[in-house]
């Protein structure tokens, strides 16, 4: 029996591994997990599956050298995406590479695996693991999260600007994907700090965060349904046409539009109604 999670659900899927005596291996999507289980001395196999584009990248590469010190078994898998549950080809591998782990410890027999084994270490050729390159990225991140409430939107503006030109110059790959991968960190802060302004309240604060989060990730379905919720709340007129834009790029969270307390006036309109029904279309084609 194997464990899966994405993200946060990695270490709620790590936990159960650990913790319970069916479980011979975990499938940890787009996140790390406490190392602190490593120390259980269970005979765990681990993967670990992250997306070339992921903010969490780094913490991936940094936590697959971790385990090559530990003796766990372990694997890590880069796709092509970002923060997001990996490709149906890259789930295929981690379960290829489970079973033959599981040969290893004699749990099956080896003449039962009828596949080739691929290169699960392809994603190197791509230079992902340059150290050099990860600690920039580290070291930029780093600063990202400690100034983004205190620096300027002319200073991110810039910052967001130039990191846009870099991306497309750059001809190699992995110096593309990592200054893309700085972008969807500025996109991921601009998401938390947004959230938070609005949670408490702080609408006007929760627009400066807002403008910073479309700037970093226009397309971002997110971006516009924060735009719906802070039009509504000020009485605005483009609630409509922002929640159309947002489930247009693939909102699909119908729970939460429906929970939301600024659309309580507009919640029960067939036009909203209507963008419900969207997304829930949307998250019935996930």
């Amino acid at each position: 029996v194997y464990a899966c999670g994405f993200s946060g659900g990695a270490k709620v899927a790590a936990g159960f591994a650990f913790s319970r005596t069916d479980f011979a291996g975990v499938i940890a999507n787009s996140s790390p997990f406490d190392e602190q289980l490593l120390s259980s001395g269970k005979n765990i196999s681990v993967f670990l599956l992250a997306g070339n584009l992921d903010f969490n990248f780094t913490g991936a590469v940094a936590f697959d050298k971790k385990l090559s010190s530990t003796g766990v078994k372990h694997q890590l898998v880069v796709f092509d995406g970002k923060h997001d549950w990996a490709d149906k080809n890259s789930f295929e591998e981690a379960m290829q590479w489970m079973l033959m782990r599981a040969a290893d410890d004699g749990k099956i027999q080896r003449d039962k695996i009828s596949f080739s084994a691929p290169d699960f270490n392809s994603w190197k050729k791509e230079n992902y693991d340059d150290e050099k390159i990860l600690q920039q990225e580290n070291e930029t991140e780093h600063a990202m999260g400690q100034n983004f409430a205190h620096f300027s939107f002319d200073y991110w503006k810039q910052k967001i600007s130039l990191l846009n030109k870099a991306m497309n110059a750059a001809t190699a790959k992995n110096i593309r994907c990592s200054y893309s991968r700085e972008l969807n960190y500025m996109s991921m802060l601009g998401f938390v700090f947004t959230d938070g302004a609005v949670q408490r309240g702080e609408y006007d604060l929760a627009k400066e965060f807002l403008a910073i989060y479309q700037l970093a990730d226009p397309q971002n379905s997110d971006v516009w349904y924060f735009k719906a919720v802070l039009s509504a709340q000020s009485g605005g007129a483009d609630v409509y046409s922002s929640l159309e834009k947002s489930v247009q790029l693939g909102f699909y969270d119908s729970e939460k539009l429906m929970n939301e307390p600024a659309f309580s006036q507009i919640k029960n309109s067939s036009v909203f109604q209507s963008i419900v029904a969207k997304a829930e279309a949307n998250k019935n084609k996930m």
